[in-house]
């Protein structure tokens, strides 16, 4: 019996391939994700008119292998998000699983069909489809969490509706003691209504996930532009080498990467911080700019004026990227995280543990993390690098000098993550030496 949905199956098939073939179209760029999701929208079309297409009575080709299809679909989308939210996957074992899976599965949906046993159709078909509506949510919220992309946020509600859709398609047909597909049909028709309504609209939404990201890029390009200005003006009046930057930037990176794997990094609410710390740690000493040269430059010890002067550094570098946020730019939500958090490390990244750093005199958890990061990692450069008034350490007399301001100027739980690491501290200082 030909289900009294089927206009709507056609028009939903159709419009899943034109939006296939319009994605492939306009995109300016078409990655790994634009891929997957253009071949989940083609294939959603197909499976769709095979389903109304096809003369009655063939099962294979107007249910077994559109079923087998769907999961194909949304193996695709789920791809294609993991993709998006640049995410490293073994993309091509997976989709060969995947069509091998496919191919068994519609081969067993056609078996079962002929001894007309329906617990395929009406039971695992549904928890399968629950199964990757889920999978495809949690990735969807992922990418929002990650990204801030607001269109996943709407993906992973529309992923919900389809879970409740084909769970009350799984309750319908396991409730009955008998399979009546007649009856079936006449449901069928009020479930896959919405279900695949609600499908369309999410092949659309991948529209919406590319324009938020081409907007997101243009904010960065804004910001890395920033950041490079500053980074030169910070350069110009540094004494410390590009390596010494790069070093710090590396050692930096690699702490806040450990915390976040651990669930103890202070991201403060900003988006990609392991990455954006990274980038503003040149930044620390920016303020320097404003330093004389005879200070600056001085071969010897500072005597305790100068080095009132040299502290300087710290509320002049607050400054300078105080001054950076100008009106336009405040409006750009990325470059104000950009900004906070270089404010932070150029301003707070000699204040100590216990309260006897500058300028502020803060102590334990009212220094933000980021500010300790960059001190450990400044701190461990200084030690390993030979200066004018000093000869390089070691390794090991660099870790157990960190060790022993513990608790004093440095916060213990990130000196324990400094010492976890420290073969990588030595490392990156012994690949990126002077």
């Amino acid at each position: 019996m030909r289900v009294e949905f089927s206009s709507i199956i056609v028009f939903t098939g159709l419009i899943s391939i034109a939006v296939g073939i319009i994605l492939a179209t306009t995109l300016s760029t078409i990655d790994r994700s634009a891929r997957y999701w253009i071949a989940g929208a083609l294939l959603s079309g197909v499976a769709a008119l095979m389903r109304t297409v096809t003369p009655q009575g063939d099962h294979l080709i107007g249910v077994s292998i559109p079923n087998a299809i769907n999961f194909l679909i949304n193996l695709t989308f789920a791809l294609s998000l993991r993709s998006l939210a640049q995410r490293e996957a073994p993309h091509r074992s997976l989709l060969v699983g995947g069509v091998l899976f496919a191919a068994v599965y519609a081969a067993l949906h056609e078996v079962f069909a002929r001894f007309d046993w329906a617990v395929l159709e009406v039971v695992v078909n549904p928890l399968l489809q629950i199964f990757m509506a889920s999978a495809i949510g949690y990735f969807a919220i992922q990418l929002y969490r990650e990204r801030g992309f607001r269109f996943a946020a709407v993906l992973a509600v529309l992923q919900g509706l389809l879970v409740l859709l084909w769970s009350a398609r799984a309750i319908t047909g396991i409730s009955q003691e008998k399979i009546d597909f007649a009856a079936l049909s006449v449901v069928n028709a009020f479930i896959f209504t919405p279900l695949m309504l609600v499908g369309t609209i999410r092949l659309l939404c991948y529209v919406g996930l590319r324009l938020e990201e081409f907007v997101s890029k243009v904010e960065r390009s804004g910001a890395d532009g920033l950041l490079n200005t500053l980074n030169a003006l910070a350069l110009s009046r540094d004494n410390e080498t590009g390596n010494h930057v790069l070093r710090t930037q590396k050692f930096v990176r690699l702490m806040a990467d450990h915390l976040q794997a651990r669930g103890k990094l202070d991201s403060q609410g900003i988006r990609d911080y392991p990455e954006l710390l990274q980038s503003v740690a040149p930044l620390h000493d920016i303020g320097k700019v404003g330093i004389p040269d005879r200070i600056l430059k001085k071969p010897g010890a500072l005597d305790a004026a100068e080095w009132e002067i040299m502290r300087s550094h710290t509320t002049l570098g607050a400054e300078v990227i105080d001054a950076a946020r100008t009106p336009e730019l405040a409006k750009d939500s990325y470059v104000n995280d950009v900004l906070q958090l270089a404010r932070q490390v150029a301003l707070l990244h000699h204040e100590n543990w216990d309260g006897s750093g500058y300028p502020q005199g803060l102590a334990g958890k009212q220094i933000p993390q980021a500010a300790q990061l960059m001190a450990i990692a400044d701190a461990y450069d200084a030690l390993r690098s030979q200066r004018v008034y000093k000869q390089s350490w070691g390794h090991e007399e660099a870790v157990a000098d960190i060790l022993a301001l513990s608790g004093k100027r440095f916060d213990p739980e990130l000196v324990q993550v400094f010492v976890a690491e420290s073969e990588r501290f030595r490392e990156i200082a012994e690949t990126y030496q002077d």
